[in-house]
């Protein structure tokens, strides 16, 4: 209630086919609380549970402030005085230069975030120059690569932008066609080639215009590449250093930690292409105690005014001496008793495990693991209890995406080891089992409880039936047995072949849909079968015990 100097940074990031939310929570200056979450991208649309969490995050904090990127490639850097502003969004980027983006692109973001409202974009340029304050070298050469966008930037001799350009990379699904290619890791290793080579050749060509444009300009000396994600192997950066003859550095930064740095500082609405949503005031404390004392006033006054009007009625009531003890009483007599009728009990509504809650955190907990496979690994296999799971994938040898993807594991559980690591020249295969799930990655979702109502008791077939009237279209279903204490509870087997994990996502959601408690419960394994998943989990079906009957009084 009093919390008027929290504030809260909420960034919003997509990458690769993941939308990942990060909060930070800050109270005088320093964090007391953040998370981050991941969410699939399956459409053109924010995502209805995304949408949740943004609206249930930014309703407890008056002071709550979405930050977003903007991703399009139609950006550039401009002299500030040749800025055309009915066209275009602006955003000055030093003394006498400014990115600008078409108005109709920043509308578009405006769009996407309608339902849950937008405070901040900002433009990746941003971030390379903020981090190229602390890190430019003259005549050099500086790019950064992010969802297949590079955002380059050139500084002469003095450490000025001279030259700037984007340019769109072929996504990873573009590269690959199922008539030829029957394995992931070809797949993959094609991408990665593909990729390779467009960076290079757009660096070359990059370079070549830079010099012909600039008759009198100094060679380059250095190249220093940015990432959120290592796009390139150590073999192919050697590669680029030779074809291009000129030293380059690579290095990996967190875009939330230059996001962060950005709209929290004082002067932060200069980098912001939006303007951000006027915040409620809190309610002050000296305010909140003049209303609770004048609420105390009001509540005796009314007391007050009860009690005499109790007084005075049990006054009219002695004065009037309604003889109560002489009413007479109707004598026993010997007629027939009326037959007992049996009432059946059944309240309107039925107290049951609210399905949509437990359901919403099992799927946070699927897709936050999914999002930590590296985008160059192969998952052949994974089961994900609630405080445990074991991965089995490939990787490609030489490449560091084990350890990462190990290092990420470890922040998520307390244990985390490789049971079975073998390399051949290309592949590496592991399992990697994992127990214990911290604290923070246990994910809590407080929905509004369900009103269940009261239906007609299921049988054990016709339940049966209904789960499969809502079940995946290639699934087979097992009932396994039934439990009769406080609640009935059905238990049943399923397996389940589909194209996607989206698939499942959308088969949790339309359970959540039902007006019945219906849960699907762990363990569950997602294998990789030829162009197909198949997906092996429990569910159960909680329903109020049959009616009971007693006699009526």
């Amino acid at each position: 209630m009093f919390n008027n100097n929290k504030k809260q940074f909420i960034n919003i990031l997509q990458q690769n086919k993941q939308l990942k939310i990060n909060y930070k929570i800050i109270q005088e200056d320093k964090i007391i609380k953040e998370e981050n979450s991941a969410f699939l991208l399956t459409n053109e649309n924010l995502p209805e549970d995304a949408k949740f969490k943004l609206n249930s995050l930014q309703s407890n904090i008056n002071h709550s402030y979405l930050i977003s990127l903007c991703e399009s490639p139609n950006q550039s850097i401009v002299p500030t005085s040749s800025v055309d502003v009915i066209n275009y969004d602006s955003v000055k980027i030093t003394d006498n230069q400014s990115i600008i983006i078409p108005k109709n692109e920043i509308n578009s973001i405006d769009r996407y975030f309608h339902e849950t409202g937008i405070d901040y974009v900002l433009s990746p340029y941003s971030i390379v120059v903020e981090y190229l304050k602390q890190n430019a070298k003259i005549n050099s050469l500086n790019f950064f690569i992010y969802n297949n966008i590079i955002y380059l930037v050139i500084y002469n001799n003095k450490k000025q932008i001279v030259y700037n350009t984007i340019k769109q990379l072929t996504p990873f699904e573009s590269t690959q066609d199922a008539t030829f290619l029957e394995d992931d890791i070809v797949g993959q290793k094609l991408y990665e080639e593909v990729n390779f080579l467009e960076i290079q050749q757009f660096l070359i060509d990059t370079v070549e215009d830079y010099y012909s444009k600039n008759a009198d300009v100094e060679f380059l000396e250095h190249i220093e590449m940015i990432y959120t994600l290592k796009p390139l192997s150590d073999s192919q950066l050697e590669t680029l250093m030779e074809a291009m003859m000129i030293p380059i550095e690579y290095r990996a930064i967190s875009l939330t930690t230059y996001i962060d740095d950005l709209v929290q500082r004082e002067d932060s609405k200069i980098f912001n292409l939006i303007v951000p949503r006027i915040k409620r005031n809190d309610t002050n404390i000296y305010t909140w105690i003049i209303l609770a004392f004048v609420s105390i006033l009001l509540v005796l006054g009314v007391f007050n005014f009860l009690l005499d009007d109790k007084n005075n009625i049990t006054n009219e009531l002695k004065n009037e001496q309604i003889p109560l003890e002489k009413e007479a009483r109707k004598p026993l007599t010997n007629q027939k008793q009326e037959p007992q009728e049996i009432e059946t009990i059944e309240p309107a509504v039925a107290s049951l495990p609210n399905h949509i809650q437990n359901n919403a955190i099992m799927t946070e907990n699927i897709k936050m693991l999914f999002d930590i496979v590296p985008y160059d690994a192969v998952l052949k296999n994974i089961e994900i209890n609630k405080n445990s799971s074991t991965f089995v994938s490939n990787f490609i040898a030489n490449s560091t995406s084990l350890a990462d993807m190990q290092i990420k594991l470890n922040n998520i559980y307390s244990h985390s080891k490789v049971l079975l690591e073998h390399q051949n020249e290309i592949l590496i295969n592991t399992i990697i089992q994992n127990e214990k799930l911290k604290s923070q990655y246990d994910f809590y979702k407080t929905i509004e409880k369900k009103q269940y109502k009261r239906y007609n008791f299921l049988a054990p077939a016709k339940a049966t039936d209904y789960i499969k009237s809502l079940s995946l279209k290639n699934s087979i279903i097992t009932f396994d047995k039934k439990e009769h204490n406080a609640l009935t509870t059905f238990y049943f087997s399923v397996v389940s072949t589909i194209k996607s994990p989206q698939e499942f996502f959308d088969f949790i959601e339309s359970l959540n849909s039902q007006t019945m408690s219906i849960e699907i419960q762990y363990p569950i394994v997602f294998s990789k079968i030829e162009n197909s998943l198949e997906v092996k989990y429990k569910i159960e079906l909680h329903q109020a015990n049959k009616k009971q009957v007693q006699l009526k009084k």
